[in-house]
C-alpha cells in the first residue's frame, strides 16, 4: 500500500509550526470528511492573486538573495512551514497591504499551494517555479483574456486593379470602403455583406464619416466640397464647399454636434452641419495660439503638413490629431487651444487610436514602431518594435484591452494593453503583389476587415451563448471547499467559478489536445486531474493551471489507458487515483512521485462492455464499477479481487455511490431504476435491499399534459 497523507497530520504540523517547531508527521485518517478541516476559515479560503503579485513586487535582488540563502542552509530538505513563515516575515513588509494575521494566513496558504505533494517542505525550485508560473498565467487565464482572430475569407472589393484608399467602420456598425480615385463609397453591414453605395457627382472621394444623431453620411471630394447623404437610402441631401484645401479627414463629435475636418495644409476646422448656419466655418483649432509646452521654433499651433487622422479622447474633453509633420497634437475642446504636442515619430504619423478605459493613446505611421502615449504628459511611455516595415493602421477594439496594429506587408499584431504583450500574430495575404492599405474592426462582433486590392475578413473567437455555463456540454462539475470555488469542465476548457459571487474567476483554455472526459480533485484540493478521449491522464495545479505530472505507461502506449477515460475518483486516504476506461480496464495510480504517476494495480477486462460508473469506499476497502453491460461489479481495493457481480439492471449503469458509513451501495441506470445493495461485512452481502423507479410527472402525462388512460 502507498504511504498515507492525512489532513490531521497537516493540521498537527501547523500547530507545531505556530509553536516554532518544524516537524511534520504523516498520519492515517479515519474518515474522508477530515480532509475538510480548514473549510470554514475565511482568512485562508484560497490564495489571493493580489498577494502573489505583491510578493513579486517586493522581492528585489537583495531580498531574493537572502531568501535563497535560507533555502540553501537546509541543504536538500527545503524549508518547513514555520521556517518559511519566519523568513518571509523577516524580509517582507506588508503593513501597507494587510494586517499581520492576514499576512500569516496568506503565507500558510501560499506554502500549502506550493507544497503541492503535501510532504511538509518547500524547495527553492518549487518556490521559484510557482512564482514564475503565476506571473506568466496572470492574464492568460482571466475570464477576459484575449481570444484569437481567425481567417474567414477573402473577396474582391470592386475593381481588382485598383487599391483601396480607405476602409472605416462607424458607430452604426457599417463598414465603408472606397478605392483610390473612385467616385463611390461601398457600404457593408456588420456581417460584411454589401448593402449599397454612395456615388458623388463630381471629383473623387477623399474621406467619409457617419453623423450619429443626424442619420447622415458626410463625404468629402476632390472638388473641395463636403456632401451629405441619407443614412438609409444613400441619396444626396445637400453639400457645401470648403474655401481652398482638399479635406483629408472628417470626424464627427456627437456630444458637441460638430464636424471637424483636416486638410492638406494642416488646418483643423469645425463646421456647422445643420440649421441656418449650414456650411459655415465655426472656428479653426489653434489659430493664433501657441503654448509654453511647444518646442521652441518647431510649432505655431497648427500642423505644418497634411492632417492624417482626428479622434476624440472621450472623457477628457480633448481632440487629438496627427499629421505628416511627424507630430500629434492635443486640443482642448472647451478653449479650442492647443494643450500639447507629442514628439516621437521620425516620419509622418498616419493613424491614432485611444483606449478610454486604460487611458492610452496609440499612434502609428510610416516608421516601423507603435508608440504609446499618456495624454496627461508629453513624454513617450512605450515604443513597440515588433513590426519590420511601415505601419498602415492601429485600432483599439471598443470595451476590450485589445490593440490591433498592421503593417503594409499585411502582418497583424494583437496586443494586450494591460501589459502590452503581443498575444497573436497573423498575416493578410494579398492575392496580387502589393500593399495592405488599411483595416477596420466592427464594433458589435469584433470582426476585422483588412483591404489592399482584396478584402480579407477575420473573425474573433467569442462565446456564442453567454447565458450558458459553456458552449459545449459539461462533462463534470465539482465544489472546492478549500478555495470556495466551483470547477467545471467542458470540451478542452476548465473554468473556475467564485462560489460567493457566482462569476467566472479563471479559464484554463486548451489544456488538452482532445476532449476532456473525466475529472477529479486531489485530497488537498490543490490539484485537478483530467482524463481525455484518447486515454491520457494529467494532473494540473488548481491555482494557475500548470501541468504537474502525467500518468503514462509503456504497456498502454505511453498513456494511462488505450481508450477514453470515462470516470475518475481520488482516494483521499491513500493519495491514489482510480480510473476506468472504455478499454474495459480499471487502474489504480499512486501520486507518491512528484514528476510522474505510478501504476499500482490494473484490472483488465473488468467488464464485457464500456465501463460507465465508478465508486470507492475507504471504510469498506471496496471499489464498485458499472458498465453498458448492465452489470455492477464490486472489487476489493487492496488486492483487486472480484467480490461480487450484481445482476438486476436492464439498462446501462450510470451512477454508483457507497452510502458510508453503512455497508450499502446505491446504483442507478439509464432507465431510471435506483437500487440499494448490501455489501461486506453485512450478513446480507450482495443482496438487493430495495429498488424504485424514477418516474417524472411529465413522463406519466400524455400529450397536452393530461394523464394517460
Amino acid at each position: 500500500m502507498p504511504p498515507l497523507h492525512g489532513e490531521e497530520g497537516k493540521e498537527e504540523a501547523k500547530k507545531e509550526a505556530a509553536e516554532g517547531e518544524s516537524t511534520f508527521g504523516l498520519t492515517e485518517i479515519g474518515v474522508a470528511e477530515k480532509a475538510r478541516v480548514r473549510g470554514g476559515d475565511d482568512d485562508t479560503q484560497g490564495l489571493d492573486d493580489r498577494f502573489i503579485a505583491e510578493i513579486m513586487m517586493n522581492l528585489d535582488s537583495a531580498k531574493i538573495a537572502t531568501l535563497r540563502k535560507a533555502f540553501e542552509q537546509n541543504d536538500d530538505d527545503g524549508l518547513s512551514l514555520a521556517e518559511f513563515v519566519h523568513v518571509m516575515t523577516s524580509i517582507l513588509d506588508m503593513d501597507h497591504f494587510m494586517t499581520d494575521d492576514q499576512f500569516a494566513a496568506n503565507l500558510i496558504e501560499f506554502f500549502d499551494q506550493v507544497d503541492i505533494n503535501g510532504d511538509g517542505s518547500m524547495e527553492w525550485e518549487e518556490f521559484t517555479s510557482f512564482i514564475v508560473e503565476m506571473g506568466m498565467s496572470e492574464h492568460e487565464h482571466q475570464p477576459d483574456a484575449i481570444s484569437k482572430f481567425f481567417f474567414v475569407n477573402s473577396r474582391e472589393t470592386g475593381n481588382h486593379n485598383m487599391y483601396v484608399h480607405s476602409v472605416r467602420t462607424f458607430k452604426n456598425d457599417m463598414v465603408a470602403i472606397f478605392d483610390v480615385d473612385s467616385p463611390q463609397v461601398r457600404l457593408y453591414n456588420s456581417r460584411v455583406e454589401y448593402v449599397g453605395k454612395i456615388v458623388i457627382s463630381k471629383g473623387h472621394v477623399k474621406c467619409c464619416e457617419w453623423l450619429e444623431g443626424l442619420g447622415q453620411y458626410a463625404v468629402s471630394s476632390t472638388d473641395l466640397s463636403i456632401n451629405f447623404y441619407d443614412g438609409h437610402s444613400y441619396q444626396f441631401i445637400r453639400s457645401f464647399r470648403t474655401p481652398s484645401q482638399n479635406t483629408t479627414v472628417l470626424h464627427w463629435i456627437q456630444s458637441q454636434e460638430e464636424l471637424f475636418s483636416g486638410d492638406t495644409k494642416g488646418h483643423i476646422k469645425s463646421w456647422d452641419c445643420q440649421g441656418r448656419g449650414f456650411g459655415e466655418e465655426k472656428y479653426e483649432l489653434g489659430v493664433g495660439y501657441a503654448t509654453a509646452m511647444e518646442h521652441r521654433g518647431r510649432a505655431t499651433g497648427t500642423h505644418r503638413d497634411i492632417v492624417m487622422d482626428i479622434i476624440e479622447l472621450k472623457g477628457l474633453d480633448i481632440v487629438a490629431s496627427c499629421s505628416m509633420d511627424r507630430t500629434i497634437k492635443l486640443w482642448d475642446l472647451s478653449t479650442r487651444k492647443l494643450r500639447r504636442t507629442l514628439f516621437g515619430h521620425n516620419k509622418g504619423v498616419k493613424q491614432i487610436t485611444y483606449s478610454s478605459e486604460y487611458r492610452f493613446l496609440i499612434s502609428v505611421g510610416f516608421d516601423f514602431d507603435v508608440l504609446v502615449w499618456n495624454p496627461y504628459v508629453a513624454n513617450l511611455i512605450l515604443r513597440l518594435s515588433d513590426h519590420t516595415c511601415s505601419l498602415c493602421g492601429a485600432r483599439i477594439v471598443p470595451s476590450t484591452p485589445i490593440l490591433l496594429t498592421a503593417d503594409v506587408e499585411g502582418n497583424f499584431k494583437v496586443w494586450d494593453v494591460r501589459n502590452f504583450f503581443c498575444v497573436q500574430s497573423f498575416k493578410a495575404e494579398e492575392s496580387q503583389k502589393g500593399e495592405l492599405k488599411g483595416f477596420a474592426n466592427v464594433r458589435s462582433n469584433k470582426m476585422l476587415v483588412a483591404c489592399g486590392r482584396a478584402m480579407h475578413i477575420f473573425d474573433y473567437e467569442k462565446i456564442e451563448k453567454p447565458e450558458l455555463t459553456d458552449e459545449m456540454p459539461l462533462c463534470s462539475a465539482m465544489y472546492n471547499a478549500t478555495t470556495s470555488t466551483f470547477i467545471t469542465v467542458s470540451g478542452k476548457h476548465v473554468k473556475i467559478w467564485d462560489a460567493a459571487g457566482g462569476g467566472v474567476s479563471k479559464v484554463y483554455r486548451n489544456l488538452i489536445e482532445t476532449e476532456i472526459t473525466a475529472m477529479c480533485l486531489d485530497f488537498r484540493e490543490r490539484k485537478f486531474i483530467l482524463g481525455d478521449h484518447f486515454g491520457n491522464l494529467y494532473a494540473y495545479d488548481f491555482l494557475n493551471g500548470a501541468k504537474m505530472k502525467e500518468f503514462a505507461y509503456e504497456e498502454t502506449d505511453d498513456k494511462a489507458h488505450t481508450d477514453e477515460i470515462s470516470r475518475l475518483l481520488y482516494c483521499n486516504e491513500h493519495a491514489t487515483v482510480v480510473s476506468v476506461s472504455w478499454d474495459r480496464s480499471i487502474a489504480i495510480h499512486s501520486e507518491s512521485e512528484a514528476e510522474e504517476g505510478v501504476l499500482l494495480r490494473r484490472i483488465e477486462n473488468a467488464h464485457s462492455n464500456d465501463i460507465t460508473a465508478l465508486a470507492h469506499s475507504f471504510n469498506l476497502s471496496l471499489i464498485a464499477t458499472g458498465g453498458e453491460d448492465c452489470i455492477v461489479k464490486v472489487w476489493d481495493y487492496e488486492f483487486c479481487r472480484l467480490e461480487s457481480s450484481l445482476f438486476s439492471h436492464t439498462s446501462p449503469v450510470t451512477c454508483l455511490k457507497f452510502l458510508d458509513p453503512f455497508p450499502v451501495l446505491m446504483s442507478c441506470d439509464a432507465g431510471g431504476n435506483i437500487m440499494l445493495w448490501a455489501t461486506r461485512p453485512s450478513r446480507n452481502k450482495n443482496k438487493l435491499l430495495t429498488r424504485w423507479k424514477n418516474r417524472p410527472k411529465d413522463r406519466e402525462a400524455g400529450r397536452g399534459g393530461k394523464p394517460k388512460a
